[in-house]
């Protein structure tokens, strides 16, 4: 406890380290990490069931927001995810479990955010591209490795927790102040075109089925390590740079195959894409839709309702 408070961890944070410390006690035995990973859990106040088949034992965790991507079983109105199997339960059979609740009320994991100060920082680098108004500029970016790492494991939930979540100070330090430059003297339109720009054509583009096999949302520093992004990880690093270089509200749109983003300009122009929501209009910026400025949707979508609005932290 005292190191969760130390490392400021998050609820994943806080699980993984017990998972460690569970490993370290037995490093043989998978069996026996699970049962103590399960009664340390269950004794910090964490909702995890166990499964068992023979000798295998399996852990299912109760989470507050949705996990997609994870086999679960349902106990009464309760859902628990194989979020703790490295496969996400993908090798998990049939087995038994136990219907009686622990005598204490145990809470679920939250993943609304997740942290990202308290990594032993490995830093690593990615050179970034881009042209704004015929002009070339480069960007050599630093990233920390072992955030990356760390996401790698975490279960894939809903958007807000990749909007809602920083990057390292690594990223912050190293890419704010450079974008910063050009931002400073450029009116609140002009910047968001500019960052529109850098995200647009700075990251190659493929899907998440052609780059991993599978639906992978991205967190910011993601974005820097793999080869490749898509729009719902353009929006999420689009919108960071906005309310951190512009200070203007930012809103996730998500329609059918498509997510990006829409930002609260002081002054909206005639002839812009809009979307309401709670009673504001927020214009268009689209960061996948490579060369359009700000109040600018792609035509299959321009005419279309966003099917939810995300509002960010």
């Amino acid at each position: 406890n005292q190191a969760r408070r130390d490392l400021k961890l998050d609820d994943w944070g806080y699980v993984t380290l017990w998972r460690s410390v569970a490993q370290a006690l037995q490093p043989e035995r998978k069996s026996e990490q699970n049962l103590l990973l399960w009664y340390f859990l269950v004794k910090s106040g964490y909702d995890v069931r166990m499964g068992y088949a023979g000798a295998d034992v399996h852990l299912f965790v109760a989470v507050r927001q949705q996990v997609y991507a994870t086999k679960f079983i349902k106990v009464g109105d309760q859902t628990y995810y194989a979020a703790l199997a490295a496969d996400h339960g993908d090798s998990i059979g049939s087995f038994f479990t136990y219907e009686a609740s622990y005598p204490t009320k145990l809470k679920p994991l939250d993943i609304q955010s997740a942290s990202t100060g308290f990594t032993k920082t490995v830093s690593a680098q990615r050179a970034l591209a881009f042209d704004y108004n015929g002009k070339p500029i480069k960007f050599n970016v630093p990233y920390d490795r072992r955030l990356v790492e760390y996401f790698g494991t975490f279960p894939q939930s809903e958007l807000e927790l990749y909007f809602d979540t920083d990057s390292s100070s690594l990223l912050r330090q190293g890419l704010l102040p450079e974008l910063k430059k050009y931002t400073a003297t450029m009116s609140e339109e002009d910047a968001v075109n500019f960052l529109l720009a850098f995200v647009q054509k700075s990251f190659a583009y493929k899907t998440d089925e052609e780059q991993f096999g599978h639906e992978k949302y991205f967190f910011i520093e993601e974005s820097l390590y793999f080869p490749y992004n898509n729009c719902k990880d353009r929006a999420v690093f689009f919108a960071w740079l906005v309310r951190e270089l512009v200070g203007i509200k930012v809103v996730g749109l998500l329609y059918p195959g498509h997510v990006t983003t829409a930002v609260a300009l002081k002054q909206v122009k005639p002839g812009y894409y809009t979307v309401a929501y709670q009673g504001n209009q927020y214009v268009v910026a689209d960061p996948t839709y490579i060369g359009a400025s700000v109040g600018m949707a792609m035509p299959s979508y321009e005419h279309l309702k966003p099917t939810r609005v995300v509002e960010i932290q």
